[in-house]
């Protein structure tokens, strides 16, 4: 094989793996249907895989009463996969 050709196979795998692992976050976690910041919250952290975005929904819902204890939660989740724990403010 040249190179060219494991360059095209690697490609080929990631691209298989990354729809494997969409695919099963979407059938293991339940994400919320409609509009509400919390909604968009969970649509961003596991189908668009965009954690600062998340954030940024997360904190929306709770400072709109909207699931709270749920969002407090996740929240603390994802600054923790950032590594940002310790930067967590609710106010």
């Amino acid at each position: 094989m040249n190179n060219s050709s494991l360059k095209d196979l690697k490609a080929q795998l990631e691209k298989k793996i990354d729809s494997f692992l969409q695919t099963k976050n979407e059938r293991q976690v339940p994400i919320p249907k409609g509009n509400s910041a919390y909604s968009k919250a969970k649509r961003a952290e596991y189908i668009e895989r965009d954690l600062d975005k998340a954030v940024r929904f997360y904190k929306l819902a709770i400072k709109n009463n909207e699931r709270v204890d749920s969002a407090i939660k996740d929240l603390a989740t994802v600054l923790h996969q950032q590594g940002e724990v310790c930067k967590f403010r609710l106010f």
